[in-house]
């Protein structure tokens, strides 16, 4: 690899769970160190820790579910929401 060469990590909180598996099997195997898996799988060191902290505790390379269960980015109660809207114009504002 040339040293010359600036890699650049991209930060990606999702990243696939084969690509976890092909780092911590290199690491693993003594195929290469963390260092070296860092510049060739363009990852930084944090997530490798954390990968290899994970595995250690639950043999589970998948990320950790959320827990506070899906949470959909939409207004369940649209309706509810507009009559909230219109009667939050009504109530006069305090300026500073």
């Amino acid at each position: 690899m040339d040293e010359n060469v600036q890699h650049r990590l991209i930060p990606c909180p999702n990243r696939s769970h084969d690509l976890r598996g092909k780092v911590l099997n290199a690491i693993e195997w003594g195929d290469m160190t963390i260092a070296e898996a860092r510049t060739d799988f363009y990852i930084s060191r944090n997530p490798i820790y954390h990968w290899m902290q994970r595995d250690r505790e639950t043999r589970d390379l998948h990320p950790p579910r959320n827990p506070y269960g899906d949470r959909s980015h939409t207004v369940a109660g649209w309706e509810q929401f507009l009559c909230f809207i219109e009667l939050s114009k009504l109530i006069p504002t305090r300026r500073r």
